[in-house]
């Protein structure tokens, strides 16, 4: 008789010792749900202001690039008095600095996607 009421005693004890664990994982999860809703709508507001941020920065190093970084190399390369391969290897760089501005401008574009 009294190992039955010690066994029902434990029981009941679990019983509400599980209860409690669960409604405090639910308060947990709750709070844990509506605080990740608000970091959600702090992140999509900030990127916002981060995209802007990218366009314009995109824009002054293809600004800068096309329109002082090539010109100035390509008349560097005229005025030097290069002929052959070596000429032919130099004539490249004003196009490999205009494939990198492209991946530069793609780039960050590419990654928000």
């Amino acid at each position: 008789m009294v190992i039955v009421l010690a066994v029902a005693a434990y029981s009941d004890l679990k019983a509400r010792f599980v209860s409690r664990v669960r409604l405090g994982y639910q308060l947990a999860e709750s709070a844990f749900e509506a605080e990740d809703r608000r970091s959600l709508r702090r992140a999509n507001r900030a990127q916002a202001g981060n995209l802007v941020s990218v366009v314009v920065g995109v824009a002054v190093a293809v600004i800068v690039g096309v329109g002082v970084a090539i010109p100035i190399v390509n008349d560097v390369i005229q005025q030097s008095n290069m002929s052959g391969i070596t000429a032919t290897i130099v004539g490249f760089i004003p196009v490999m600095l205009g494939v990198l501005i492209f991946v530069a401008t793609v780039g960050p574009i590419m990654r928000r996607s």
